[in-house]
């Protein structure tokens, strides 16, 4: 991944290629959405794509000392998420394979694959206590003055030693 030293990749095509490990939505259910009390709540498959795409934000900078993409997440209950995925989740265009997206090259999507491997054993509840760990959620979570969560050096130097050990555990 050190041949892509400044250029992030747009969130759409990560959480593209998470969505074609799954062809058969096994993982990623394609489910209704949900309204309680006339708010919109995570249902199943777009919160764990969200989920992954904040848990891949914080291993990628805890490996790398960058981000990956440059789409800022929002502080919401049950942990970050990006406005466009979560709110175009039911509508993505889903490719069958992932070697049908070729704008991510072999080491990324190496990485991404690891990622979605090792958590996709991870319960909904499990997720979320995982993100619930990130400052940059719990901090934007606590204050309510403002929603989006910092994408900084310091949260990058907090993901270094916060998460480089569990990086390092996937084999990333």
């Amino acid at each position: 991944m050190n041949n892509e030293k400044n250029q992030q990749v747009p969130v759409l095509e990560i959480a593209e290629f998470f969505l074609s490990l799954d062809p058969e939505r096994e993982y990623f259910l394609k489910d209704k959405i949900i309204k309680v009390e006339g708010n919109s709540v995570p249902t199943v498959g777009n919160l764990r794509l969200n989920k992954l795409l904040q848990i891949t934000q914080i291993l990628y900078a805890a490996k790398e000392g960058k981000y990956l993409f440059p789409e800022k997440f929002w502080a919401f209950e049950h942990g970050g998420i990006i406005y466009d995925i979560y709110h175009q989740f039911h509508f993505l265009v889903i490719p069958h394979r992932p070697s049908s997206i070729k704008n991510l090259n072999h080491n990324l999507k190496t990485f991404l694959t690891k990622i979605f491997n090792y958590f996709k054993t991870y319960t909904n509840q499990q997720l979320e206590d995982f993100v619930h760990e990130d400052p940059a959620w719990f901090t934007t979570w606590d204050d309510k003055r403002s929603r989006e969560m910092p994408q900084n050096q310091e949260m990058i130097n907090y993901y270094q030693s916060f998460a480089l050990h569990i990086a390092e555990k996937i084999g990333l």
